[in-house]
């Protein structure tokens, strides 16, 4: 004959331990989601604390240090181009998140942002000044 006591107790055990788990799973599924963790957010993210503010837009200041430099500017036939950041590029074109808007004789119009700024040619050297022939470098007499 078999004996339905231990076998009942083992059922009722059982049935208490799944009860047990139930509760506590459904306890932790019903909290608000702002009350809940997110294991893959960074530290210091979680519930309580409060977002970081979004960074601003950076300066004028910011952007004129951050404007590349023009090293030469070239005109023939009619177009224009510029060493500029140290491609040559045309009107139209773009160079480190700045758009060329003209090339001109002695540097480039560029703008970013909705702001325009003037980058003159630097570091080349060349002076713009008429000499007479008599005083030209090679010339007789010197």
């Amino acid at each position: 004959m078999m004996d339905y006591g231990s076998s009942s107790k083992r059922i009722l055990r059982y049935l208490a331990v799944l009860a047990v788990c139930l509760t506590i799973f459904s306890l932790t599924t019903n909290l608000p989601a702002q009350q809940r963790s997110d294991p893959t957010a960074p530290p210091g993210s979680g519930p309580g604390t409060s977002p970081s503010p979004a960074p601003s837009a950076p300066s004028r200041e910011q952007v004129e240090r951050s404007l590349p430099q023009v090293q030469m500017v070239m005109q023939r036939a009619g177009k224009s181009s510029a060493y500029i950041g140290g491609q040559w590029k045309g009107e139209g074109e773009t160079v480190a998140g700045f758009r060329i808007e003209a090339i001109e004789s002695n540097g480039v119009k560029v703008t970013a942002r909705g702001e325009d700024f003037f980058l003159p040619v630097s570091g080349h050297g060349v002076g713009k000044k008429r000499l007479q022939p008599d005083k030209m470098p090679g010339a007789k007499g010197q």
